[in-house]
């Protein structure tokens, strides 16, 4: 997913749902973009969870979201799945 300002809460919904099914094959640590990792990705997800889910509209939080996205794709190349935008 590109950067936005601002995230529909049907993308949210989506991204949410993936994330929360994929929770218990979660690596130990990822690599999210060529500036930053989590060495807990479980622990990062859920801490940006309710940010993510209630401040979408809102462009000062577009950030955070947008770096769920990347962990999501992180986490979807290592488990070698495809994910829709």
């Amino acid at each position: 997913m590109e950067y936005k300002p601002k995230y529909s809460k049907d993308e949210i919904e989506k991204l949410v749902a993936w994330m929360d099914s994929h929770m218990d094959r979660f690596p130990q640590e990822i690599e999210i973009d060529n500036c930053s990792s989590s060495m807990n990705p479980q622990y990062t997800y859920l801490s940006l969870r309710e940010l993510v889910t209630s401040r979408y509209d809102n462009i000062t939080y577009s950030s955070y979201i947008k770096m769920v996205y990347d962990m999501r794709d992180a986490i979807a190349k290592i488990l070698g799945e495809e994910v829709e935008d």
